[in-house]
Order: structure tokens, then sequence, then C-alpha cells
């Protein structure tokens, strides 16, 4: 998991499978911007955050996700924006 937060318009969000080494674009105005911070969740801990959101058909935004462009981005992977 990674969080995101642009230095350009402070447009912050949350990354299922972030990679330290991929940036996003920003929703808000598609800067690059790399994971400010990494985790890694326990086998079987949710989020409620992420649950909630997941429950609410957000998906993975392929057309800002460099890892997806890269080709390392399976498209079973999700993102989540607050």
């Amino acid at each position: 998991f990674g969080r995101f937060e642009c230095t350009s318009c402070g447009h912050r969000w949350l990354s299922a499978h972030a990679q330290a080494k991929y940036w996003q674009n920003c929703r808000g105005c598609e800067c690059k911007v790399f994971p400010k911070l990494m985790w890694q969740n326990a086998p079987g801990v949710r989020s409620s955050r992420l649950s909630h959101l997941q429950s609410e058909g957000e998906t993975h935004d392929s057309s800002r996700c460099q890892a997806c462009k890269a080709g390392d981005c399976s498209s079973s992977r999700r993102s989540y924006y607050p």
C-alpha cells in the first residue's frame, strides 16, 4: 500500500499496490507523484477505509499509473482515491 501527496496542489490518495520505483499522476493537477509512505498489511487485515471504497466500486486508475504503462502492474490491482 502507498500514500501519495501532491506537492503542487495538495491532493492525497491511497494506492493498494504502490511501488516505490513508480509514480502516479495526480488527479488534481496531473503532476507525477511518488509514494510518500508505503506499508504492507498483515495477511487478512483490511483497512476499513479501503474496504469502504472498494464496496463503492472505486477502481484502479491505470491511465495515471506509471507501473501500468511500464507493463509492471496487473489489472487486478486497485487504487483508491479519497
